[in-house]
C-alpha cells in the first residue's frame, strides 16, 4: 500500500523518468545509427540536429500523452517543447564539439554523457513551460537565453575545406 501511495505522490516524476529514459535511449540509439551509416557524408553534428528532431518529436509524443496527460493544444504545446528543447539544444550544440574536441573522445561516447544532463534539465523547462502556462515560462526563456549566450564555442571546423578529412575517432584536420 505504501509504494502505491509513493508512486501516486511522485507518479509525474516516475513517468517522466521513465519517458525521458525511454527518449534518451532512442535519440541517443538514432545519433549512433545516423553517424554509424552517414559519418563520412555528413558532420558528426549534422547528425546530431537530425537525431535531435527524431528525438524530440518522440519525446513530445510521450510526455504529452504519459507524463503530463494534456489535450488539445498541440501545436502551442509541442512549440513551446521545441523552444524547451531548443535550449538543451543549444546547450548541447556548444558542449558536444568542445568535449570532442577537448577531452578527444568519440562523439558518440562524448553525446552519452550530455544526453543525461539534458534529460535532468528538460523535466523542470517541460513542466514549467511546455505543458502549462505561467509566470515561470518567461523567466525560463530568459535562463536558457542567458545560459547558451555565456558558453563558449567549440572548436570551428570549416566542412568545405579540402584538408577536413574523417578518422576513426571523428573529424580530424590535417
Amino acid at each position: 500500500m505504501n509504494q502505491v501511495n509513493t508512486y501516486n505522490k511522485h507518479k509525474e516524476q516516475i513517468n517522466y523518468f521513465l519517458v525521458g529514459s525511454w527518449n534518451t535511449i532512442f535519440g541517443y540509439l538514432a545519433f549512433a545509427a545516423l553517424y554509424f551509416f552517414l559519418h563520412r557524408q555528413l558532420h558528426y553534428m549534422v547528425l546530431f540536429v537530425i537525431s535531435n528532431i527524431l528525438g524530440i518529436t518522440n519525446a513530445y509524443l510521450g510526455y504529452k500523452f504519459f507524463v503530463f496527460k494534456t489535450r488539445g493544444n498541440y501545436l502551442c504545446e509541442y512549440s513551446r517543447f521545441y523552444l524547451v528543447y531548443g535550449g538543451a539544444l543549444a546547450l548541447n550544440l556548444a558542449l558536444l564539439p568542445l568535449v570532442v574536441v577537448t577531452f578527444r573522445l568519440w562523439p558518440v561516447i562524448a553525446q552519452a554523457g550530455l544526453a543525461f544532463i539534458t534529460v535532468i534539465c528538460s523535466y523542470f523547462g517541460h513542466r514549467n513551460f511546455s505543458f502549462k502556462t505561467s509566470a515561470a515560462s518567461v523567466a525560463l526563456i530568459l535562463l536558457f537565453a542567458s545560459l547558451t549566450a555565456a558558453l563558449p564555442v567549440g572548436a570551428e571546423v570549416n566542412l568545405l575545406d579540402q584538408d577536413y578529412t574523417w578518422g576513426t575517432l571523428g573529424p580530424q584536420t590535417v
